[in-house]
């Protein structure tokens, strides 16, 4: 349902025009929507199919994604708020990174990539 804490397959231009469909982290749909709604009237549901974070991938492709980036891949924070102010944590606050992000680290952007 639109609104659901769950990862959305979207699919996504670069910046070169090429595509990627690509599963989006929850916390990050409202921004990669950049203000359009994540609701379809007629059903109540969002249109974009809600995705649990599992990939299949190709051993040597990513294997060439870790050489070409050196291991590094993107981190961030996502805290998690025990109140509505935003003030207290409900739980220690981790470095992360995403599965999702694989797809975009691939050197060869026609790499094949599968969400399940």
């Amino acid at each position: 349902r639109s609104g659901d804490a769950c990862g959305a397959l979207m699919q996504l231009r670069r910046p070169d025009g090429t595509v990627l469909v690509n599963n989006v982290e929850y916390n990050e749909v409202p921004g990669v929507l950049r203000g359009q709604p994540d609701l379809d009237e007629a059903t109540g549901y969002s249109p974009y199919p809600g995705n649990t974070n599992q990939i299949v991938l190709s051993l040597p492709q990513y294997a060439a994604a870790l050489a070409h980036s050196g291991g590094r891949v993107p981190e961030f924070v996502n805290p998690k708020y025990a109140d509505k102010a935003r003030g207290v944590l409900a739980a220690p606050t981790r470095i992360e990174s995403m599965l999702q992000d694989i797809p975009r680290l691939l050197p060869d952007p026609s790499a094949k990539v599968s969400f399940v």
